[in-house]
């Protein structure tokens, strides 16, 4: 367990700063374009100009930025945090702390050559979520992966995408309190779309079906549905930051389609257009369990988190 653990965070931090280590590589290339004259935007270093006359379009390898931003307020999303308080008030979790290390690295991008911004994109993602209890008792742990394919033009963005879920008591709470470890996993193909109102107002909807899950609730649908809005201007913010606000809905057939409700305000600091940097927000869960191993139990907090989008 310890050396599965080690692995999945090993290729979650490799997820995470591999796009910032590629960037700063300024020998790599891949079949650069010609030069650009005075009226062209010059091509970076990691593209190419593919086709023909109108056919023509730009493939760019390890592009900056996602097509598809993962929502701000889910859960199950890739990024890292530590969510510094959270009081449970119930016999076995008085309070715990979760955290999680992960991210989306952004692959490969064909775009138009008018529209580097917009087109398809496809991203791999890994991330494992942790809970401790009193900061001293390694709860559990949930690892994710997956293989976005998205597409985004104007204020519409889409994402189809392979996603792998398995769940797992931590090694400690299963010694100290002698707990059974339950089966838990889930392959699913997720289905999303969001579209931006305004700029800075974006709604999303997404839609998951478990091929493939083993659970020990018994009767289980394999569906799950997500809705959410969130309040967040792209755009570089400089470094005095912006506010944001965002809120989640999830339902899922092994929960009975208990609503599972996320909400964050707070602040936000970006580089990038579409994707959020360093944020530090208040937040209010109340629901199912986040973590599989225990869905079959209701929790509600308030904490104060840090969470890290690259």
């Amino acid at each position: 367990m310890r050396s599965l653990f080690r692995s999945a965070i090993l290729f979650a931090a490799v997820a995470t700063v591999w796009p910032l280590t590629a960037q700063a590589q300024s020998g790599f290339t891949f079949t650069p374009a010609p030069p650009a004259t005075e009226e062209a935007t010059p091509e970076p270093a990691n593209s190419a100009i593919i086709g023909l006359g109108s056919f023509e379009r730009r493939i760019t390898l390890l592009p900056q930025g996602l097509l598809w931003r993962p929502p701000i307020a889910n859960p199950e999303e890739p990024r890292s945090y530590m969510k510094l308080y959270q009081s449970l008030d119930t016999e076995e979790f008085p309070s715990v702390n979760d955290c999680a290390i992960g991210g989306t690295l952004p692959v490969v991008r064909f775009s138009r050559i008018e529209t580097p911004n917009e087109g398809m994109q496809v991203d791999v993602f890994a991330v494992a979520f942790s809970r401790f209890v009193d900061i001293r008792t390694f709860a559990a742990v949930d690892y994710r992966f997956g293989v976005p394919f998205t597409y985004a033009i104007g204020k519409w963005s889409f994402k189809v995408a392979y996603e792998h879920t398995s769940c797992h008591v931590g090694d400690e709470l299963l010694i100290k309190d002698d707990l059974p470890s339950k089966d838990s996993t889930r392959n699913e193909t997720v289905f999303a779309i969001s579209y931006r109102v305004v700029d800075a107002l974006r709604v999303y909807g997404q839609f998951g079906w478990a091929w493939q899950q083993s659970s020990f609730v018994q009767d289980i649908d394999k569906y799950r549905y997500v809705i959410g809005a969130e309040w967040s201007k792209p755009g570089p913010t400089g470094v005095w930051g912006q506010p944001f606000a965002a809120i989640d809905c999830e339902f899922r057939g092994d929960e009975d389609y208990t609503p599972n409700v996320t909400a964050q305000i707070g602040w936000e600091w970006s580089r990038q257009k579409y994707n959020p940097g360093l944020r530090i927000a208040l937040e209010y869960y109340d629901g199912r369990s986040p973590f599989g191993q225990f869905i079959d139990r209701h929790e509600s907090w308030v904490a104060l988190g840090v969470f890290l989008d690259l």
